[in-house]
């Protein structure tokens, strides 16, 4: 992002202000990743831990039995 950035913004999004990086660190933005994403510790370095939630699709819809 940071390179399309530098790249792209001045002609196709000249409202830009900052690079996303700034926009991420700002704790505005928040993601979401499974339980057992392997990325996951390299994600709290790169952001911090309180912008990160664990997705869930729970409840699960299950039959009667």
């Amino acid at each position: 992002m940071e390179e399309d950035y530098e790249k792209f913004a001045a002609r196709l999004a000249p409202h830009l202000k900052h690079p996303p990086s700034h926009y991420f660190a700002s704790g505005n933005i928040f993601v979401t990743m499974e339980v057992e994403e392997r990325t996951a510790p390299y994600v709290v370095k790169l952001l911090r831990d309180d912008v990160i939630m664990w997705a869930s699709d729970f409840p699960h819809e299950r039959e009667r039995d």
